[in-house]
């Protein structure tokens, strides 16, 4: 199963909370406060988005953190990756030449293509369209009951 860890799942809320106040510095403790965050979580997620150039700091008095750049241009794929890692689905789509059964393995390059569609998928949206100042996520994906769960799940914007 593709999931997120808990810990990114928090850096997208701080990044998210940090989008929607205009002020120009944020303050550990106030972040904390407004995410309902520990404050050790906040102070983990702050330096590992520091270091991923996410975000800016300042030390002194009026310092704290503020968006690196605007919400409208940091991708889904640069937080997930300032978090997780480089985003893969499987090992061969880190990169070439990572398995000993790539000369004649048939399920490699269909993988490697579904990888490519997923990061190039979170390369388009935006941390604006995740805080939903854009309407991109404003329809709801209904999903199956548990009664049926091999009826498929009709998705508006879904490209067969």
């Amino acid at each position: 199963m593709l999931r997120i860890r808990k810990l990114t799942d928090y850096g997208t809320v701080l990044l998210a909370a940090m989008d929607r106040e205009n002020r120009p510095w944020r303050t550990a403790a106030d972040l904390s406060q407004e995410t309902h965050l520990s404050y050790a979580t906040v102070g983990k997620l702050l330096k590992l988005l520091v270091r991923a150039r996410l975000l800016e700091s300042q030390r002194g008095p009026h310092g704290g953190y503020r968006l690196a750049r605007p919400a409208g241009t940091m991708t889904a794929l640069e937080i997930l990756e300032a978090l997780e890692g480089r985003v893969a689905v499987i090992e061969c789509g880190l990169a070439a030449h990572v398995c000993d059964r790539e000369g004649f393995c048939a399920v490699s390059p269909p993988w490697q293509r579904i990888n490519q569609v997923l990061r190039d998928a979170l390369a388009r949206i935006t941390l604006q369209d995740l805080t939903g100042r854009t309407g991109l996520f404003s329809t709801r994906v209904p999903v199956p009951s548990s009664t049926r769960p091999h009826e498929p799940v009709d998705c508006p914007d879904a490209r067969t």
